[in-house]
Parts: C-alpha cells; sequence; structure tokens
C-alpha cells in the first residue's frame, strides 16, 4: 500500500495529464532556453514520475541489497576516498559494503544486513534508500534488478506530444523577452 504521495502516483496507471503537458513544456523550456543542467534533471525526475509507473511486488531476491549504487550529493560513490568521506558523513553507509573493479573502482555494493534468506536483520532501522526501493533507484536512474519482481511501464494514455509547435511558441517567447538564443 502505497505510504505517500510520490508512493501513489509510481503505482498509479492512470497518467495526470496536465501535469505532464506542465512539466514537458518547462523541460523543453529549460532545455532551449536555461539551459541548466540541474534544472533539467529535477524535471526530468518530476517528469518521469507522470509517464512511467512500477508494477509488482517483492520477490526477496536479494538483488536488490547484493547490486546497488551509493550516491552522495547525486553523484556515484564509485571511487574507495569518495565512500570513505560519505561514510564519515552518513554513518549507516558502513553496512555497504563495496565490490571492486579490478582497476581499484567501486563497481557496486552489497548490504552486509542482508541474510541467507534474502530478508534485511535490520529491518526496522533501514536506511531512506532501502525503504524507497525501487522508486528512488528508478529515479537516480537506475534499473531495477533482475528478478526483483518490480518492472517499470508506461503509463495508458499519455498525450502525444507536438515537439516542433511546443519549441516553436518557446522560441518566440524568449525572442520575445529579448533572450539570445
Amino acid at each position: 500500500m502505497p505510504l505517500n504521495e510520490l508512493e501513489a502516483t509510481f503505482y498509479s496507471v492512470h497518467p495526470h495529464r496536465i501535469k505532464i503537458y506542465l512539466l514537458y513544456t518547462a523541460f523543453l523550456f529549460n532545455v532551449y532556453v536555461i539551459r541548466s543542467q540541474r534544472l533539467q534533471d529535477i524535471l526530468w525526475e518530476w517528469l518521469r514520475t507522470e509517464l512511467f509507473y512500477i508494477a509488482g511486488a517483492c520477490q526477496h531476491s536479494g538483488n536488490c541489497c547484493r547490486y546497488l549504487m551509493l550516491y552522495n550529493k547525486g553523484k556515484a560513490l564509485n571511487h574507495p576516498e569518495l565512500f570513505q568521506k560519505a561514510a564519515q558523513e552518513k554513518p549507516y553507509y558502513s553496512r555497504f559494503i563495496p565490490q571492486m573493479t579490478t582497476s581499484g573502482g567501486i563497481d557496486h555494493f552489497q548490504c552486509n544486513c542482508l541474510s541467507a534468506e534474502n530478508k534485511c536483520t535490520d529491518y526496522k532501522n533501514r536506511p531512506r534508500l532501502c525503504q524507497q526501493y525501487p522508486i528512488g533507484n528508478f529515479l537516480k536512474g537506475g534499473d531495477l534488478h533482475g528478478d526483483c519482481g518490480y518492472t517499470v511501464r508506461l503509463r495508458e494514455n499519455i498525450p502525444i506530444f507536438h515537439n516542433r509547435t511546443v519549441l516553436a511558441l518557446l522560441v518566440q517567447t524568449a525572442r520575445l523577452q529579448g533572450w539570445q538564443l
């Protein structure tokens, strides 16, 4: 059962069409006028919540705990020194064991709280990133792990976007404002 509005949005098949149009317009306006990568990332995250939903249920494969990537301030912790620094800021990161590449980088992490039965041995105290799986993983751009039981699906009846029309209106608006393109 969904716990909050974000989760309710992710488990619903039906889109909010007006939200999609507004977010898409804002996204395109940013891409072609403002050109802020940070804003683009935020808008894309919001747009994704409207275009896709997550179906299924946990199958207790344990893959979400065996093959995860940790992030700090939006950046993957793919080097040991980045992980050590982040673990000082976030002590709960100590539960995650880095799985190294042959070149000395971090390929992924494995949680040391996963039992042989693929259950969390510290479920009540699990970090937010664990609580938010699969939604958090999907929003970070990650794939859902095979055999986890969840799948990402495109919502039904999403609007058809006419990019040329929207872009022409955005360019016209920008020129009326005197912005250089």
